[in-house]
């Protein structure tokens, strides 16, 4: 996937002048992007009940924002048509590809911002006087990251973008680990974040914590092999279901239960 570095010389927001967006040229990285889109958006519905819950809707998660109002808006139709709210999450990602598809057809240049906003790159830079300082290929999807790696005793990785579980999180870390836990320090929505910083953040820490609860099969493979190359940690996995034994059957366990100590709770 392509990345580009923009400096945005009429942006009325400093800390926004500079930014890293996706681009989009051709229908594979199209393709590419609306799986992690489908992933996220469906993430951002599940989240959204429970920062309800918790007394919070989650402010920071464009995503969830954009998927409450859409849900409040079909509540109230008028035709007496019952609303399924996990198909309407689908359409707006089905939605957003054909759009986007459309775009390419007309040999146009997509440019992503990492909340998800979209429009063309020409577009884009005309608007804000915008021109590209830098640009990388890689072979994730996860967007660079330009800030100092965190560095802790215990890293939180959470596939959730809210910051509210990883809060839950350190209570109960602190419960299993107490002075030992140390510094803590959270990387949220995983699969948006260039894999190369979590790598980075990992061999910093002594300790880690993973919730699979939203773990897919590719995240599985791709931590698995991660952490058969890593040094000795003390690994937290917050398991639920079936997923103790299909960690247990991956051929990479064996030898990650031999570096590591490795801790199943739920």
């Amino acid at each position: 996937m392509k990345f580009v570095k923009l400096n945005l010389k009429t942006s009325r927001d400093p800390k926004h002048a500079i930014q890293w967006n996706m681009i989009i040229d051709n229908i594979e990285d199209l393709k590419a992007y609306h799986n992690l889109e489908a992933t996220l958006n469906a993430e951002a519905f599940l989240d959204l009940g429970k920062t309800k819950r918790a007394g919070h809707l989650g402010d920071d998660n464009p995503r969830m924002l954009v998927i409450d109002s859409l849900l409040k808006i079909k509540a109230h139709r008028q035709d007496g048509e019952k609303t399924y709210p996990i198909i309407e999450v689908a359409k707006l990602t089905d939605q957003k590809y054909l759009s986007m598809l459309r775009l390419l057809s007309n040999g146009e240049t997509i440019r992503v911002n990492k909340a998800g906003g979209y429009c063309t790159l020409d577009g884009f830079l005309e608007t804000w006087g915008g021109e590209i300082i830098e640009t990388i290929e890689k072979d994730d999807i996860g967007f660079p990251i330009d800030e100092e790696v965190i560095k802790c005793d215990t890293l939180i990785l959470e596939n959730s973008f809210n910051f509210y579980a990883g809060n839950d999180f350190k209570k109960e870390l602190k419960i299993l680990l107490g002075e030992k836990v140390g510094t803590i320090g959270v990387i949220n929505s995983l699969r948006t974040i260039d894999k190369a910083y979590i790598i980075k953040a990992l061999l910093n820490a002594k300790n880690v914590y993973i919730s699979t609860q939203l773990l897919d099969d590719k995240q599985l493979d791709d931590f698995m092999t991660l952490f058969s190359n890593l040094p000795s940690k003390t690994v937290f996995l917050r398991m639920f279901g079936d997923k103790i034994e299909q960690l247990k059957a991956h051929p990479l366990f064996e030898v990650n239960n031999n570096i590591h100590k490795i801790v199943f709770f739920n």
